[in-house]
């Protein structure tokens, strides 16, 4: 019933060889995206703590 995890987790830890991206570490830019956003969705946590 369920997918199988190890393809699931496969897909996670390893990059796509078929990148839209040419950047060779495209989930690296992917977390500080979600770090920047996260930043700007929750300033409270990040932005005011240093301001």
């Amino acid at each position: 019933t369920e997918p199988s995890p190890s393809r699931a987790q496969t897909h996670r830890t390893e990059p796509e060889p078929n990148s839209d991206s040419p950047n060779p570490k495209p989930n690296l830019n992917n977390e500080i995206k979600l770090e920047l956003e996260l930043e700007l969705a929750e300033p409270e946590r990040s932005g005011s703590v240093h301001a």
